[in-house]
Parts: C-alpha cells; sequence; structure tokens
C-alpha cells in the first residue's frame, strides 16, 4: 500500500526555484550547510528543505488506543470519541493541505511581486506601487504560515518546555524557594509529541491570524537589490531582524523593532517592519526601495542566522557565512537554544 508523499518539503519547491538553475526537467541551487561548512552547489531542489514524512502524523503513538476503546457510555470523553477510528485519519492532511491549497496561493504571491516589478518602467520604480493592501491580506497569512511551517520552527516548539522549567526556576531562586521538584524529562516533548504540537500550531486559526495580523500591520515594501551580491534564502526563510536593545525589543514577529524579511529572489525582497519604532521606513510602504550592499549583507546575514541549517543561493559564493561561521561556531549548532530567557 501507498504511503503517500515521502519527501515532504517545508521550503516549497516552488520557492526554491525563484533562487535556483533550471537544467532540464530540474532545478539546481547552491547550499551552504552552516553545521559542517560544506558547500555543495548543484543540487536539485528536490532534496532540500525537505524531511522524510515531516508533516506524518502517527496518532497511534500518542494516543492510547486501548484505553479510548474501553471507554463506556457514562465516561467522561465517551460521547467524543465513541466513533472514533483511527483508520478514518489521513496521516498526510497536513502535507495536502500545503501542496494543495496553500502552495497554489503561495505561488500566486511570488509572480504577482515578480511580474508587477518587472513590469515597472524603472525610472519611475520609486514612485510606484508594489503592494496593495488587499494583497497584504493574503499575503500576510501566506508569510505566517511559512514561517510556522519549517524544521526551524519546529525546534523552537521542541524547545519550550525547558524554557518554561528554566523560567520556574528563576521565578524559585528570585523568591528563595526551592522547594519544588520538577523532573527535567517530565516536561520534555518526545518526538511524537513536538509533532503534534507543530502540527496543532500550524491548524490553530487563532494562532494564524494573531502572526497574520501582526505582519499585515507592518510597514510593507519590496527591496531591490542591483548590486553584484546575490540575495541568499534558507530553509528558514521568512526571518526576523532585531533593531531594538530595549526589554520590549526580541525576535518575535511584532517585537518593537522587529524587521520581518521574506527574500522572492536573488534581486528582491519582502521587508516588514514594525511601524513605531521604523518610522523613516514609512516614504517605502507599499512601494519600493533600492537596496545597498551593506543592507543585502545584513538580510543575507539574518538569513545565516535564522536558517535551521542550510543557507541557499543561485551561486556558490558564500564568503559572508564562512566568516560569521568562523566568528560565532554557536549558530553552526542545530541544537542551540533559540529562546534566550534573561
Amino acid at each position: 500500500m501507498s504511503k503517500g508523499v515521502k519527501n515532504q518539503h517545508y521550503v516549497p519547491r516552488l520557492y526554491l526555484r525563484g533562487f535556483a538553475k533550471q537544467k532540464g526537467k530540474d532545478y539546481k541551487i547552491c547550499v551552504y550547510d552552516k553545521e559542517n561548512g560544506a558547500i555543495r552547489d548543484n543540487q536539485s531542489i528536490e532534496n532540500v528543505a525537505a524531511e522524510r514524512y515531516f508533516y506524518n502524523f502517527e496518532y497511534d503513538k500518542i494516543l492510547d488506543l486501548e484505553k479510548i476503546k474501553s471507554l463506556k457510555d457514562g465516561d467522561e470523553a465517551y460521547e467524543d470519541l465513541k466513533d472514533f477510528d483511527i483508520n478514518r485519519i489521513d496521516k498526510q492532511f497536513m502535507e495536502k493541505h500545503f501542496s494543495d491549497v496553500i502552495e497554489p496561493k503561495l505561488k500566486k504571491m511570488l509572480d504577482t511581486i515578480k511580474s508587477t516589478h518587472m513590469l515597472i518602467n524603472k525610472s519611475n520604480i520609486l514612485k510606484a506601487n508594489s503592494i496593495s493592501n488587499e494583497n497584504k491580506v493574503e499575503y500576510s497569512a501566506l508569510i505566517a504560515i511559512q514561517f510556522m511551517r519549517t524544521k526551524e520552527f519546529k525546534q523552537v516548539i521542541e524547545q519550550l518546555p525547558s524554557i518554561k522549567l528554566h523560567m520556574i526556576k528563576k521565578i524559585e531562586k528570585i523568591h528563595g524557594d526551592n522547594n519544588i521538584d520538577i523532573d527535567p524529562e517530565a516536561v520534555r516533548y518526545t518526538k511524537e509529541h513536538a509533532k503534534f504540537e507543530h502540527i496543532r500550531y500550524l491548524m490553530d486559526s487563532d494562532i494564524l491570524f494573531e502572526f497574520s495580523n501582526t505582519l499585515f500591520k507592518h510597514i510593507w515594501y519590496i527591496g531591490i537589490n542591483n548590486t553584484n551580491i546575490n540575495l541568499y534564502t534558507s530553509d528558514s526563510p521568512v526571518v526576523v531582524i532585531p533593531n531594538y536593545n530595549g526589554h520590549m525589543g526580541g525576535r518575535g514577529l511584532g517585537s518593537i523593532g522587529a524587521e520581518v524579511v521574506f527574500p522572492i529572489s536573488p534581486e528582491l525582497i519582502l521587508v516588514m517592519k514594525e511601524r513605531s519604532f521604523h518610522e523613516k521606513s514609512l516614504k517605502y510602504e507599499n512601494g519600493y526601495k533600492i537596496l545597498n550592499e551593506i543592507e543585502v549583507l545584513k538580510y543575507n546575514e539574518a538569513q545565516i542566522y535564522g536558517a535551521y541549517r542550510n543557507v541557499f543561493s543561485i551561486d556558490d559564493d558564500f564568503d559572508i557565512a564562512k566568516i560569521l561561521r568562523k566568528l560565532d561556531p554557536q549558530m553552526a549548532n542545530i541544537n542551540r537554544k533559540r529562546i534566550k530567557v534573561m
């Protein structure tokens, strides 16, 4: 019996094509593996930013099926679970939702941004509109979904229990109470529970609305890269750049000073800036901004730091990535702490 789609992409191939060179029916991309420092050029996009059965959910590994079967009329959960049949659950419903519903919309978004830029008279580009407020509604949701669907975001979720435990211990220390005994293993997610939590985030309409609404409120514009340096992307392409060091700053989508970036191609990048801190960027809102080399390097650096493991480019120039890896070896550790508790 077929097990469905085996190699499931958490960054869609239709997106990666924008940073790849077509060779026959395939698209080839250059990869920088920041864990081991290796550069692999001419890699098929079929084999990057993907994992076997990444979104498959094995319900039987976290549900007590025997307990469900033993429920009797009058038990608390009987009415909810009396007709439960695990064989009717599609383990690939998330993968199918992305490929059938989300990715066609993402493709339309990317095509619209690229074609709008291509058709504008370049002498008037700084006066032209790049994105309409109407489109921003749907685009916000698509970007929020891409932000959440990656292996990097799943890694953040996996670390949440240990972060909560660390916070409890800090509170204990502040109040002089060391009597609370918590087993670290008891609050650690198993592999399947972490996957369940990831899928729960992706299915939660309230979380999606919160993230989308936060992005929608930002100052949006398209950055144009006319330099000799190509824009990178990565296996976690929606990245938050913190620009404010105060206690309300951080890497959240809505943190004060947040600059959320999503590369569209080696020449174009969607920039979304938190409004209160970035008032000077209001003049670019819904339009275009010509990027200088410093800005391009900043956005490439953000992709290097934000990637779970792999950075992608249309060419094999990863000099900045090699320098950053040497200066900050910890960022190459795939098990690094994603959230710092002060």
